[in-house]
């Protein structure tokens, strides 16, 4: 039996191995004792996709909280989230398709408001402009009131 020695630590309990590989608290009898196989069981920490990741929480929260402003942010985001899918065996592909979705609705909002802020706050001001004309015509500019009889009111 080869001892295959590259961690130098016990897994059962932590402790460091001696030079032939026992660990002295699990088998504290050198006699008895017999060599633990230790293999590095590090493994590569897993890709993710943040960038799909980042463009659809942008994307939301753009649209949710911030009217779309920041959608064309989440839109770059989520493109390349779903670009970099195919070097991750397609995770975050769903997520990156869900933020382009939501930030182009983002957009879109951005665009219909940029249309009809300006033809609602027209509408608005000839409304109101038509209602004070209307007062302002049934209003006698001319009426003079020293030609008023305060005689009934005032005792000279």
């Amino acid at each position: 039996m080869a001892n295959k020695v590259e961690n130098k630590f016990c897994p059962n309990c932590g402790n460091k191995l001696d030079e032939n590989g026992v660990c002295t608290k699990c088998n504290p009898v050198k006699e008895e004792a017999k060599p633990v196989e230790v293999v590095n069981n590090t493994t590569a920490p897993k890709k993710g996709n943040g960038m799909a990741l980042a463009g659809f929480i942008i994307s939301l929260v753009s649209v949710l909280l911030c009217c779309g402003g920041f959608s064309w942010l989440g839109l770059i985001f989520s493109i390349v989230g779903v670009v970099k899918a195919k070097q991750v065996d397609g995770k975050g592909k769903g997520l990156g398709i869900a933020g382009i979705i939501i930030s182009s609705i983002g957009m879109i909002l951005v665009i219909v408001a940029i249309i009809l802020i300006p033809v609602i706050g027209q509408y608005v001001s000839d409304q109101v402009n038509d209602e004070w004309n209307s007062y302002s015509d049934n209003y006698d500019y001319d009426y003079d009131y020293d030609d008023y009889d305060y005689s009934d009111y005032w005792d000279y």
